[in-house]
């Protein structure tokens, strides 16, 4: 009996199940359970009382396990995990591999103070140190600085670990710390770049175009796809630029005083109490003072947290001689004559803005999509629609007098223009005025609304607008794509795979695609590249353009332009493994089959008749094996290991059978 109660007590310290437990027991003492006896009452009771707190023990050891078992999840394509491992490993790659008699360094306890020498900048602008092999990654701090910092926790999905910046111990040459103009910079998420000149950050951008590229791009040392990533144009305002602000606070339950109304920590959730923002225009930075008072007086009318809307709006009046208002620095010379601005703060999440971009006026849902840093814009719009003009044919350049190098002929522009992802219709209305028909589509109907509205107010008569979804968006468009440029502005998840088959298929002349993401932007071109439709496209020019001075995001464009001449598949494909299945599926003839055998099957026939009258017109002609396809293509399986010859055809050498024009298939 006494053995009997020392292992249920086993069983309770030790998160034995009571049913192993009573097995065990069972074992030992087996007529203690066929038994009618005092001893046998007593133990059925212990079991009772034992039962409740056991099943507890037992939930808690099972949750503590199956925590302990569970996997990390897996890092999306292109999230901002992916983008900090992809720097942790091009970085690790630059340093010499560990010996085997290397003992590992340890990892070091979570909140433990650690000082670190900053030798590179991630594409989210954080600085990474390396210790081992292993990469710290610090927030507000760049290449030179030697700071302290304190871990937070270890990335289970790489190897490197994310840390608070705490202070800095020695500063980098290209630090300078008089140039912040935020108090809450270090703290907030917003800005990253404040201590850095701002033609450093405009070289950091660039950097982060060109490593976008490679990494989708491994072998364009080899291939030369990519040109060289122009240089950065940054905005003519770097403080005072932004047009919208959503700042947000969230009401703490039980408590009686206003809540912080800000934006969060850097890798926190907990909301700053900011009272100002610098990098706001004028009149969001007036309307978050009046918000936050309002905010403050009425917390108690919010049954929980809440973002709040800031979004600069803008009226134009005709500047009399008496009116001695300043006019806005964006304003030219010219413009300066015309008009003068004023420009107030709307709140309301269903209010209108309006915004003017040279002499074209936009308005706006307040709570819709338009680009937030106005200063940027004119030069901006500027440079796509300078691009969309077609380049002229060789043919149409005059010969120069000999010694002379020839110009180049003028570009040709567009008839056509499609304007994809249009929103409100800020490249349509601008950029449309220079072809004869354009277009724009987009799924969100209201943005339709306000892009006929644009159209209209601006004098733009051969504009249409249309909503469409991914999957039928050239549905209705009977433009020929040779004579059609097509501008592609999508949101920061970038094109999906139904657009991109449908883009292939429309095979527009000249592409001119904007990203806010310049990694899903490098992953699409790389798609359009990689598959067998897209192989006449060339890139012409990538550069980025600053929108968002301080901080590390930046807006780059790829023009790329359809080449007539026919040419052989690359043998390149994207780095991204469902991009190469999703092209693998693009390029698959499954679908054609019969098609495809009834074509082969004619070849054959008028093939051996050919050959047949041939042979009886030459009696000492050899009987030849009839292939089923006399194309230039090998046969599908068949992959030509590097450094293989072309194989002949027909008598034909290798270099005569390059100059056949390959054959030319619809794919569907």
């Amino acid at each position: 009996m006494l053995g009997t109660r020392l292992l249920l007590q086993r069983s309770l310290l030790r998160r034995i199940p009571l049913a192993r437990s009573l097995l065990l027991a069972r074992s030992f003492s087996a007529p203690l359970y066929n038994s009618r006896t005092p001893d046998a009452v007593q133990m059925a009771s212990v079991q009772t009382a034992a039962k409740p707190e056991q099943l507890a023990l037992n939930k808690r050891s099972n949750t503590h396990n199956k925590r302990k078992q569970r996997k990390p999840k897996p890092v999306a394509e292109d999230s901002p995990e992916q983008v900090v491992l992809q720097d942790v490993q091009r970085l690790l790659a630059t340093k010499p591999p560990p010996s085997d008699l290397t003992p590992p360094v340890p990892l070091t306890e979570p909140f433990t103070l650690v000082e670190l020498a900053i030798e590179d900048l991630s594409c989210a602008g954080e600085g990474l140190a390396v210790v081992g092999q292993r990469v710290y990654v610090v927030p507000f701090s760049i290449p030179g600085d030697v700071v302290e910092a304190k871990v937070v926790r270890h990335s289970p999905n790489g190897p490197y670990t994310e840390c608070d910046f705490v202070r800095v111990i020695n500063p980098s040459p290209d630090r300078d710390d008089s140039l912040v103009k935020c108090q809450y910079f270090a703290k907030c998420a917003g800005c990253h770049y404040q201590m850095m000149p701002y033609e450093r950050q405009l070289k950091q951008k660039r950097e982060v175009i060109v490593r976008a590229f490679a990494h989708y791009f491994p072998n364009d040392s080899t291939d030369h796809l990519i040109p060289e990533v122009g240089d950065t144009i940054g905005s003519p305002l770097q403080y005072g630029y932004r047009t919208k602000l959503t700042p947000h606070f969230d009401k703490r339950k039980n408590s009686t005083e206003p809540p912080e109304i800000g934006f969060t920590t850097k890798g926190r959730r907990h909301v700053i109490d900011i009272e100002d923002c610098p990098i706001g225009t004028e009149a969001v930075r007036a309307g978050l003072k009046e918000r936050r008072e309002y905010v403050r007086n009425n917390w108690d009318q919010y049954k929980r947290g809440a973002t709040v809307l800031l979004r600069e709006s803008t009226t134009r009046e005709p500047k009399t001689d008496t009116d001695t208002t300043t006019a806005p620095e964006s304003n030219t010379e010219d413009e300066l004559v015309k008009y003068i601005e004023r420009k107030f703060c709307i709140s309301d999440n269903k209010g209108q803005t309006t915004e003017y971009i040279g002499d074209y006026k936009f308005t706006n849902s307040a709570n819709g999509f338009f680009q937030n840093n106005n200063s940027i814009l004119p030069g901006f719009v500027s440079y796509i629609r300078d691009n969309l003009s077609l380049p002229a044919p060789a043919s149409s350049t005059t010969p120069p007098p000999e010694g002379e190098t020839p110009e180049p002929a003028p570009p040709i522009p567009p008839k056509y223009l499609v304007d994809a992802y249009c929103g409100s219709g800020l490249f349509t209305v601008t950029c449309g005025s220079a072809v004869q028909q354009s277009i724009g589509i987009d799924i969100s109907a209201e943005s339709i609304a306000y892009a006929s509205q644009n159209a209209s107010q601006n004098s733009i008569s051969n504009a249409s607008f249309q909503t469409g979804t991914a999957s039928e968006i050239f549905k209705n468009i009977n433009f020929p794509g040779s004579e059609t440029s097509i501008i592609i502005d999508p949101s920061r998840k970038g094109c999906d795979h139904d657009f991109l088959n449908q883009l292939l298929q429309f095979r527009p002349k000249r592409i001119v695609y904007v990203s806010c993401n310049v990694h899903t932007q490098a992953r699409d071109v790389a798609y359009v590249l990689g598959d067998e439709r897209g192989v006449q496209y060339k890139i012409d020019s990538v550069r980025g353009f600053d929108f968002f001075p301080q901080t590390h995001h930046v807006e780059s464009v790829v023009i790329m332009t359809r080449d007539e001449e026919p040419k052989k598949p690359r043998r390149y494909s994207p780095s991204d493994k469902r991009a190469r299945k999703e092209n693998a599926r693009a390029r698959s003839w499954s679908k054609d089959r019969a098609r495809y055998a009834r074509e082969a099957e004619a070849k054959e026939a008028k093939l051996k008749e050919k050959l047949e009258a041939e042979g009886e017109g030459n009696p000492d002609a050899e009987s030849v094996d009839t292939p089923m396809d006399m194309g230039d293509e090998e046969p599908r399986g068949r992959k030509r290991d590097a450094g293989e010859m072309e194989p002949e055809e027909d008598g034909v050498r290798p270099a005569e059978a390059e100059q056949r024009p390959p054959r030319k298939f619809e794919i569907l």
